[in-house]
């Protein structure tokens, strides 16, 4: 199995000779590594460093035009991997130049669909027309993404990413199509028959992201987040426009009931062995339910409004300036400027800056220490000290901020929590999923204990 910690060599951050082949070849084992372990921070350097790198050495492209487009491939495969840091022009212009890359390589091809969701989580409003921009984006991608002509309209053409899809949208429409006009394009079309089984793979994972950025985030099956929510104690995720039932932890259990381990297991079992007796298929109970949280998640439209706007206008003003950023924070705070507060906690976020923000600016360091030390006593005060990027008190700090400093009311600010952790857990902070929760009994938002 492959170790994360036994990473290729990082290319040396000085100036360095792109036109000498070990190079080369370090740098195409660094991304695959980055790849495989989805290392997004290292990725973002990889990708400033060679964008300097590429500008500095302005003869390449001339003097060496293939190692230019193989520096170039792996400069859009890290970007592809920080899809969360660009900006939606870049986002579009990466789709439409370089998608190909990224589906060549199956262990990127896996996880594409999570970074296009990663990206689209980052806009606050008018998601349905980015997705419209990406799919026009892949209709305009000219490159080859198998390697023999396929045939449209008994026109013989090159297979792009977008004769691809053309071609799909041909046989089944272009409008969302249904799972089995899906599988039967994928099973039964001519030009699929032709391709080797890398080519099919490819091919199906650029048919099914197309279909996913079909659906529209208003609704249910459209929706990028994953919404956690309780109902008689049972613990679900709401994802993909499907309920998921996640697993409990008997230890975690014993430790929450204060009942023996054994015991907690022997009544898990007995739930699980009732369970099996149950029907799996989805009422319309169920339906209501799952726009019943949708609706809440979304909460006000005209807050979501001017949220936006202040997004809009702060990024605008400072883009990615963490430190004018952090200023900024602390002015709307005290000036108890709630929209304003909730923008910049969202574009701290997306700029991978919230937690650094707890640990390295040491005023709000201390202030901390002191509040949780005050509040919660000296125990969590040190703890907080040994290690304040650890989600509770990540989830600490919004609720302080949220509700102690500008009033918002818990389930409220739950939600804006929620909301936030899933920004991080775009980031591939995975953890980052237990900020908060709905409950189906009195319909708000909770904060995970």
């Amino acid at each position: 199995m492959a170790n994360k910690n036994n990473k290729p060599k990082t290319p040396s951050q000085r100036a360095v000779n792109l036109t000498d082949p070990k190079l080369l070849i370090r740098f195409n084992e660094y991304i695959d590594h980055l790849i495989t372990f989805d290392m997004i921070r290292e990725a973002d350097d990889l990708r400033q460093a060679l964008q300097i790198y590429l500008v500095q050495d302005t003869g390449l492209v001339k003097s060496h035009p293939d190692y230019h487009q193989q520096y170039e491939k792996i400069l859009s495969l890290a970007q592809f991997l920080v899809s969360l840091f660009l900006d939606d022009k870049q986002f579009i212009n990466l789709v439409e130049t370089h998608l190909a890359d990224a589906l060549a390589k199956e262990d990127l091809a896996v996880m594409i669909k999570d970074k296009f969701d990663g990206k689209i989580v980052t806009i606050f409003e008018d998601r349905d027309n980015f997705k419209r921009e990406l799919r026009e984006a892949m209709l305009r991608n000219n490159q080859r993404l198998s390697n023999t002509n396929i045939k449209i309209n008994n026109e013989s053409v090159e297979p792009t990413v977008a004769n691809w899809i053309k071609d799909y949208n041909s046989t089944v429409g272009a409008e969302i199509a249904s799972q089995i006009d899906r599988i039967n394009y994928l099973t039964n079309s001519a030009n699929i028959k032709n391709l080797s089984q890398e080519e099919k793979r490819k091919v199906e994972t650029l048919i099914n992201l197309y279909e996913h950025l079909k659906k529209s985030s208003e609704t249910v099956e459209g929706l990028e987040e994953a919404v956690p929510y309780y109902v008689n104690n049972q613990h679900f995720v709401l994802t993909g426009g499907k309920l998921e039932i996640i697993k409990e932890d008997p230890v975690l259990t014993s430790v929450l009931t204060g009942k023996p381990l054994r015991e907690v297991e022997d009544v898990l079992a007995e739930d699980k062995e009732e369970k099996k007796t149950e029907t799996t298929q989805e009422t319309a109970e169920q339906d209501k339910m799952k726009e019943e949280i949708l609706l809440a998640y979304r909460g006000d439209s005209r807050q979501h409004s001017v949220i936006l706007k202040e997004e809009k206008k702060i990024s605008d003003k400072f883009g990615s300036d963490i430190a004018s950023l952090r200023a900024e924070f602390y002015r709307a705070v005290q000036a108890k400027n709630l929209n304003r507060t909730i923008a910049l906690l969202r574009l701290l976020t997306q700029e991978d800056e919230l937690t650094k923000f707890l640990v390295e600016d040491k005023k709000l360091n201390t202030f901390l220490a002191a509040t949780w030390q005050k509040q919660y006593g000296p125990e969590l005060a040190e703890e907080f000290k040994k290690n304040p990027t650890d989600i509770s008190f990540v989830r600490l700090f919004l609720q302080y901020i949220l509700q102690q400093r500008l009033g918002l009311p818990s389930g409220d600010a739950a939600r804006f929590g929620l909301q936030i952790g899933n920004i991080f857990v775009s980031l591939g902070k995975k953890e980052y999923n237990k900020m908060a929760y709905f409950d189906v009994k009195s319909k708000s938002f909770k904060w995970f204990e």
